[in-house]
């Protein structure tokens, strides 16, 4: 399981009606920039996604991102995370 794997994230889930776009926000934005584990298990969720659902969109952010989560759907977080 994803939470698992990355102890020190915390993952938020929001879907954006007016963007038609689900939203998740992965941080810290360390594991999200540099991780190469987790930047090839975005890649992989996200080709999934796309295959699965075809007509729906999907964005990972992360805090550093111009659009943010306003109203958490889902959040999950890891044993060791310590964002806040």
């Amino acid at each position: 399981m994803f939470i698992k794997k990355f102890s020190k994230t915390r993952v938020r889930y929001e879907y954006d009606q007016n963007a038609l776009v689900h939203v998740i926000e992965v941080l810290p934005n360390e594991v999200y920039h540099l991780d190469n584990d987790y930047i090839c298990w975005e890649n992989d969720l996200f080709n999934r996604f796309i295959t699965q659902f075809p007509t729906e969109n999907i964005c990972f952010i992360s805090d550093d991102a111009l659009v943010g989560i306003e109203k958490p759907e889902l959040v999950i977080e890891g044993l060791n995370n310590h964002n806040k």
